[in-house]
């Protein structure tokens, strides 16, 4: 993680948010530095990057139209939003579904 801004002078509701965000990536770290990395449609400047481990996947969407093909894996799925929008698309078992996901924001799909 890198932050391009003193933690001293950030205000306290991004304090809190940079701690949550911290929290969470510690939560999931195995999966992050250890699991699998695929970046998807490099032709496209790579709008959809995954992280597979042992026990979940992390798909990181960075396109506001792009479907992120997340097939039909029986691991919980966590689909961060890296998009200005709030909304993802996602195809999962075969259906398309539009998610409602703050930008920034994570959502769990089991």
């Amino acid at each position: 993680v890198q932050y391009s801004a003193s933690l001293r002078d950030v205000p306290p509701e991004h304090l809190a948010a940079v701690k949550e965000c911290i929290e969470w990536l510690k939560a999931h770290e195995r999966t992050l530095l250890d699991g699998r990395l695929t970046p998807h449609r490099p032709e496209f400047g790579y709008p959809m990057i995954e992280a597979e481990g042992d026990d979940e996947r992390i798909v990181a969407v960075y396109e506001p139209d792009y479907i992120a093909d997340l097939g039909s894996s029986a691991k919980p799925v966590f689909v961060v939003n890296a998009t200005p929008s709030g909304r993802v698309c996602i195809r999962r078992r075969g259906r398309l579904e539009t998610l409602d996901v703050p930008s920034g924001g994570i959502v769990e799909l089991k």
